[in-house]
């Protein structure tokens, strides 16, 4: 497995291989489409199912990532990935598991803080043979929520190559209109060449399903990574 940055940021949310993040309620808050993940998680006795489809140069991924948070402030997040090679036609499975809890509450402050660690594992590889990350997202609300600046500092360990690097993301939203929301961002790993996203989201039904869209490239070499994404997020009712 080739832990590339978009991936590694997506999965809280941590994307290219890993990933992960959460949108939290009705006011725009990072999570699907972004990679950037925000300082938000699940409402307490809520859950949350996020998939999405993207399209690369060469690859094909279909992504499925749920989270639950039945304690108040540990949000639970189970998933799985599919990656397929459109050139001979290889597949990879992935399975994905994080934890993420609230430091400092961002609703309630003008900024707050997270702390989010994850696992994925090849469904083939023993999971002692699993990569890992962990990560501090930071959220800044301005305006009264209308945008939200996140920044994320963090690291990762890559089973197949068994190297750590270091994961960063900067990002920012901004809410539209009730219903709809725009994102634009920056985010990779310290040894690699920097990826760019932007996009839109549109609430179909307010609070329980939202639909999104986003485009990808890196800043230098363009066009070598550059990837479409069409996903959805559902929201449930209190349990």
């Amino acid at each position: 497995m080739k832990m590339q940055s978009c991936k590694m940021l997506k999965l809280s949310q941590i994307g290219l291989l890993m990933s992960s993040s959460l949108l939290v309620s009705m006011n725009v808050q990072a999570g699907r489409p972004m990679v950037t993940d925000d300082a938000g998680i699940t409402e307490h006795r809520h859950c949350q199912l996020e998939s999405w489809y993207q399209r690369g140069r060469s690859s094909d991924e279909q992504w499925a990532l749920g989270a639950c948070n039945f304690t108040g402030n540990l949000e639970l997040t189970l998933g799985w990935t599919r990656e397929r090679q459109r050139q001979g036609g290889m597949t990879e499975n992935l399975g994905v598991l994080q934890f993420k809890t609230v430091l400092r509450d961002f609703e309630e402050h003008n900024w707050g803080m997270a702390l989010a660690v994850g696992t994925e594992v090849n469904r083939k590889a023993q999971f002692n043979s699993a990569s890992y990350y962990a990560l501090l997202p930071v959220t800044w609300s301005v305006n009264q929520g209308q945008q939200l600046i996140h920044f994320n500092m963090g690291f990762a360990h890559d089973a197949e190559s068994h190297e750590n690097d270091g994961l960063w993301g900067l990002g920012l939203e901004h809410t539209l209109t009730r219903r709809s929301s725009l994102f634009v961002e920056s985010f990779g790993q310290f040894d690699q060449d920097p990826l760019y996203q932007l996009g839109a989201a549109y609430w179909l039904f307010p609070e329980r399903l939202q639909l999104d869209v986003s485009y990808g490239d890196r800043w230098v070499n363009r066009d070598r990574d550059r990837f479409f994404s069409i996903g959805f997020v559902w929201h449930s009712t209190r349990f």
